[in-house]
């Protein structure tokens, strides 16, 4: 059984190989042959390039011993009976030892060429042409022995798909320029432009590119643009047809059609479109019937240009196009690649695993029949172990009487342990009165502790008012000489004391505005109070103001809500999305403590040179809104907090200051103060250049009424 399990995997493997590899299809062998592909314009031209492309690949997929001289013309950029006659002398030399089977002829310009210097290049020898207008063929073909595709332009076809597709079109731009191949195109658009009475063509032909894009842009949405050619703008810059093709698809709000193939992919929808490589295969096709033994005078001119309705995939996803409207036997090119024929290796592989995975279970069914004969040995061994059971259970039940006589001990135990519980809980009571006591005895220290925070600032602010007095009292001494200098001078009048006594009394309601907010920082709070955090550290600011200026110290406050930064108290601009309810003093006393700080480390800094004297102190206040909370910064630039000492900050009587300038309690107290009275958080970091504060407060307003 094995060894056919291997013997199949073995000629499974084999047949899926043979089906992987490739097959090669054989080729017919036939004489040599020499042809001439004569371009009429040059290479990199994509039409051109497009026609050559059928044109080779027909004739060596024939037969490998044929050789393909190409030869171009470069008429886009020559042109003239003159160029045409230096062409045929420069032709006459290069090809004097040279002969050919049949020539190829590419678009007009190269089968006008032939048709008027063939019998002197290349006699007897038979012209097959491809991409010629009917016109030029019927001019000039005269009594050459010659044959080929004609390249018949559908305009009125993509015109009619254009709009079926679009039945909203009001308008059609078309747009074409003044060469040769321009002007004949127009002229084939002008032929069937009566078809399409009912809507209003807009011809451009003679513009610059920068008006044309300009129209292009303002195209309004019931439109569509038909292009035809632009190559050169009335101001003489030359384009390739790519070029101008991909400025104006991409100016484009509306969908742009033509007739030529090697424009899709390059910005138009599709159409109608005439194949620059089936005209080349055709031709190529016709030469090697030819060169087959068939007389060239049995091989018909193609009139019907061999066109096909072609789209581009991207460019319908662009406008919103379906396949589904597209007419019946459209190609379509740029579609996604199915996932099979992008992986087709990966999908190929995986079938043989599934293939093989299908014998696995073959062998696995295989065992489960052994499985079942083992089951059945095991219901024959569950029997005896039932017999076994039932003696196990009468041990069990005689166990369980001892168990139930185990279990009327316990509760007993059980009763004891409840009269036991009662005392414990008794003992709980007391235990809670008692941490009750504690609670209470330790927020009685805490408000001590506070007080004596508010006192050691007491201090500093006392200093604090007296910068702030120093200007309004030297302010009134001066007003006091000036009346005594007028009164010298005999130029003290009514209106003169007038004004002096009112910048007297300006003065003083300073004085006294400075008193009043001393004493409302001091007064404790019983409730709560709802305000703008701005406006609060702004108070605090105001009584510090001449002392951190004394200090060349300044502040910045920027909220982040409304991205608006002043230096000034008074600038400050009220908003709702900094107002909360809390304990306003306290939260002015933790304030002061982190000025406090920040001022003495920039203070320590200048003092031990690690910050320049005309370096100006900066203590930054930023204010932002986070999912309901206010979130107050205070950073510095005072050097920042030493790390191996970061995590002992809040502990109370931590300080790092001198002797009687700090007592250890500032930052324990803020701490105390916004995480339990005001239920939020402080934390500190070190920024770039200092240390920064970091205070988090609900963003709540109280109930009014």
């Amino acid at each position: 059984m094995v060894f056919s399990l291997k013997r199949g995997l073995f000629i499974l493997f084999f047949i899926i190989s043979m089906l992987l590899i490739p097959t090669v299809p054989a080729k017919a062998h036939h004489d040599h042959a020499r042809i001439l592909v004569l371009n009429s314009y040059h290479r990199g031209y994509e039409w051109s390039d497009s026609i050559l492309a059928g044109i080779e690949q027909t004739l060596l997929g024939w037969n490998d011993d044929v050789s393909v001289h190409v030869e171009y013309m470069d008429s886009k950029r020559v042109q003239g009976k003159d160029s045409f006659d230096r062409l045929a002398g420069f032709y006459s030399e290069k090809f004097r030892k040279d002969k050919f089977d049949l020539i190829i002829s590419s678009d007009d310009p190269a089968f006008n060429f032939l048709m008027t210097y063939s019998a002197e290049l290349f006699p007897s020898v038979p012209v097959f042409f491809c991409g010629v207008h009917e016109e030029d063929y019927m001019n000039v073909r005269g009594g050459r022995k010659s044959t080929g595709v004609m390249e018949s332009i559908d305009i009125g076809s993509t015109l009619g798909v254009a709009f079926g597709l679009h039945p909203e079109t009001e308008d059609v731009l078309v747009i074409s320029d003044n060469t040769t191949s321009g002007s004949m195109h127009l002229k084939y658009f002008r032929s069937v432009e009566p078809d399409f009475s009912g809507y209003n063509f807009i011809v451009v032909d003679n513009t610059s590119m920068r008006e044309l894009l300009g129209l292009v842009k303002n195209l309004p949405s019931n439109s569509f643009i038909l292009f035809l050619s632009f190559s050169k703008d009335n101001e003489g810059r030359v384009f390739s047809l790519e070029q101008s093709l991909d400025m104006i698809s991409n100016a484009s709000p509306v969908p742009v059609y033509s007739s030529w193939d090697y424009m899709l992919g390059k910005g138009i929808v599709g159409g109608n479109l005439i194949s620059g490589y089936l005209q080349g295969k055709e031709a190529a096709i016709m030469a090697l019937e030819y060169l087959e033994g068939k007389p060239i005078s049995s091989i018909p001119v193609m009139k019907e240009s061999p066109n096909r309705l072609m789209f581009d995939y991207r460019q319908l996803e662009r406008f919103g196009l379906k396949k589904s409207q597209l007419p019946k036997g459209s190609v379509v090119i740029n579609k996604p690649v199915s996932v099979y024929k992008e992986h087709r290796r990966v999908i190929n592989f995986f079938v043989v695993i599934v293939l093989l995975l299908g014998m696995v279970v073959m062998v696995l069914l295989m065992n489960v029949r052994k499985k079942r004969y083992a089951e059945a040995k095991l219901k024959e061994a569950m029997d005896g172990l039932e017999v076994a059971v039932a003696d196990r259970t009468a041990a069990l039940a005689t166990l369980n009487l001892e168990l139930q006589h185990e279990i009327t001990e316990r509760k007993e135990i059980e009763e004891k342990l409840q009269v036991k519980s009662g005392q414990l809980e008794i003992l709980n009571k007391t235990l809670e009165e008692k941490v009750l006591e504690e609670i209470e005895s330790r927020r009685q220290q805490e408000q001590i502790l506070i007080q004596q925070s508010k006192l050691a600032s007491m201090g500093e602010m006392v200093g604090a008012i007296a910068h702030q007095w120093r200007q309004p009292l030297s302010a009134l001494g001066s007003i006091i000489q000036n009346i005594y200098d007028a009164y010298t001078f005999d130029s003290l009048d009514r209106d003169y004391i007038e004004r002096s006594v009112d910048r007297s009394i300006k003065q003083i309601n300073f004085m006294s505005k400075t008193i009043d907010d001393f004493r409302n920082f001091f007064t404790p709070e019983k409730e709560k109070t709802t305000f703008d955090v701005k406006f609060a550290i702004g108070e605090i600011l105001s009584l510090l103001d001449a002392q951190l200026k004394n200090n060349y110290i300044s502040y910045r406050l920027t909220c982040h809500a409304h991205h608006v930064s002043v230096d000034e108290c008074a600038d400050l601009i009220r908003c709702d999305d900094m107002i909360t309810t809390t304990y306003k003093n306290e939260f002015e006393q933790v304030v002061l403590n982190l000025i406090r700080n920040a001022t003495d480390a920039i203070m320590n800094r200048r003092q031990i040179g690690s910050l320049p004297h005309d370096v100006q102190g900066m203590i930054d206040f930023g204010f932002y809104q986070e999912d309901g909370h206010i979130i107050i910064r205070i950073s510095d630039n005072g050097g920042g907090i030493p790390g191996n000492i970061m995590h002992r900050i809040f502990e109370p009587y931590f300080t790092t200051k001198e002797q009687g300038r700090g007592t250890g309690i500032g930052l324990y107290m803020s701490k105390i103060i916004v995480e339990q009275s005001m239920k939020g958080s402080l934390l500190a970091e070190n920024n770039n250049e200092g240390a920064m504060f970091t205070i988090m407060l609900k963003k709540e307003i109280a109930n009014e009424g």
